[in-house]
C-alpha cells in the first residue's frame, strides 16, 4: 500500500534528478579539467551517476508499476510522442546552434564526431535519454500489461542482464544502422543505450511491485535492504569483470549495473525518508513542481546550455565562473518553464 510520504518521495526524488541536471551539464560542458577534477566537479560527477540519469530511468519503472491501467494505444502513442521530443530535442539543441555557428568544433572533435557534411545528420541521430525512454516505456508498460507477476519482472531483469555484454556485438552499416544504435551503442552514438539501461525502468517495476504488497514500514526497510545488497553485490561482481566494461558509464557490465540500480534505489530510500521527517517547505514545493513538468524542464535545461555557448564558451570556465554559469542556466531554465507552461497547457487543452 502506497502511504502518501512514499509518493511524496517519489515525487521529491524526480524533481531532484531535473534540478541538479543543469548543474551537471553546465560543469560538463563549459568548466576546465582542474575544476571538474576538483571538489564541484567531483560532487557534480557523483550525483550525475547516481541520483542522475540511473535514478530518472529507475523511477519511471516505478510509476508505470503504481500508475493506473493503460491501454496498448495509449502506451504505443505515448512511446512514439516520446521518441519525437527526442528528436526534436536533438533538432533544438544540436541543429539550431550547429548551423547559427555557436556550438564549437572542439566539442565535436572531443564527441567523436566527424566535422563535414554529414556532421548535421550524426548530431539529429544522436541518441539520449528520450529515446531511450520512449523504448524502455514500451516495453515495461506492455510487461505490466501482460502480467502483474513480479517474478516475471525479475526473470526479464536477469535475462536482460545475462545477455547485455554479448548485445555490444550487434552491428550494422545499413538502413538497421540508426536503429541498432540505440540498442547497443556507445557514445556518441547513442548515450543510453537499451542494454544496459532497460534494467534501471524493470528494477523500478519490480520494486513497485513490491511497494504495491507490503506495508509502509516494512517496504522501507526492504528498500534499504536492496539498496544495500545490490550495491554490494554489484560492487563485487564488478571486481571480476573485464576492465573494458567499466571505462564507459554510459555503457557498463553487469556489475556496474547493479551496483548503480542499489545506489538508485538508496536515493529513493532517502526521499522517502525525508518526507516523513523534514516538514513541507519551499525547496519541497520546487522539487514537486519540476516533478510535475519534468519533460519540459530536461528539454529546456538542454536547449538554455548549448544555446549559451556564444556567452560561457567550450571548457574555459574557472570555480567562480562555474557556479555562476550554473546558476544562471538553472534559474533561466526555472524562469521559461514558469512563463511559458501556460502556454503549454492552452495548448493541451485545445489539442
Amino acid at each position: 500500500m502506497l502511504t502518501q510520504y512514499q509518493r511524496q518521495g517519489f515525487s521529491l526524488a524526480r524533481g531532484f534528478v531535473v534540478l541538479v541536471m543543469p548543474a551537471i551539464h553546465t560543469v560538463l560542458l563549459y568548466s576546465t579539467l582542474p575544476v571538474k577534477q576538483g571538489l564541484l566537479g567531483i560532487l557534480l560527477g557523483f550525483l550525475a551517476e547516481t541520483s542522475g540519469a540511473p535514478l530518472f530511468m529507475l523511477l519511471m519503472g516505478l510509476f508505470i508499476a503504481l500508475g493506473r491501467e493503460k491501454t496498448v494505444a495509449y502506451i504505443l502513442k505515448r512511446s512514439v510522442l516520446l521518441l519525437a521530443a527526442g528528436y526534436l530535442l536533438n533538432s533544438l539543441k544540436f541543429l539550431v546552434p550547429y548551423f547559427l555557428g555557436w556550438i564549437p568544433q572542439q566539442f565535436l572533435t572531443d564527441n567523436g564526431l566527424a566535422i563535414n557534411e554529414t556532421t548535421p545528420i550524426q548530431l539529429f541521430l544522436t541518441g539520449d535519454i528520450l529515446q531511450f525512454a520512449a523504448i524502455a516505456y514500451a516495453a515495461c508498460a506492455l510487461l505490466k500489461k501482460w502480467t502483474n507477476n513480479k517474478a516475471a519482472y525479475i526473470f526479464v531483469f536477469l535475462l536482460v542482464l545475462l545477455i547485455t555484454p554479448y548485445t555490444w556485438k550487434w552491428h550494422s552499416n545499413g538502413a538497421l544502422a540508426a536503429p541498432l544504435a540505440l540498442l547497443t551503442a556507445k557514445p556518441p552514438y547513442t548515450f543510453f543505450p537499451l542494454f544496459p539501461w532497460l534494467l534501471y525502468p524493470l528494477a523500478g517495476l519490480i520494486t513497485g511491485s513490491l511497494l504495491k504488497e507490503a506495508e509502509g514500514k516494512a517496504f522501507n526497510r526492504l528498500l534499504a535492504g536492496l539498496a544495500l545488497g545490490l550495491a554490494l553485490t554489484g560492487y563485487v561482481v564488478m571486481l571480476t569483470e573485464p576492465a573494458d566494461w567499466q571505462t564507459e558509464f554510459y555503457r557498463l557490465g553487469r556489475g556496474g549495473t547493479v551496483f548503480h540500480v542499489g545506489l538508485a534505489l538508496g536515493w529513493v530510500w532517502l526521499f522517502i525518508v525525508l518526507a516523513k521527517k523534514v516538514r513541507g517547505n519551499y525547496l519541497f514545493g520546487l522539487l514537486q513542481w519540476l516533478s510535475d513538468h519534468i519533460l519540459l524542464f530536461y528539454m529546456l535545461q538542454w536547449i538554455v546550455i548549448f544555446w549559451s555557448f556564444p556567452l560561457f564558451g567550450y571548457n574555459r570556465l574557472r570555480l567562480l565562473s562555474s557556479l555562476l554559469a550554473l546558476c544562471t542556466t538553472t534559474g533561466v531554465s526555472c524562469l521559461i518553464l514558469f512563463f511559458t507552461l501556460p502556454v503549454f497547457k492552452k495548448s493541451k487543452s485545445i489539442l
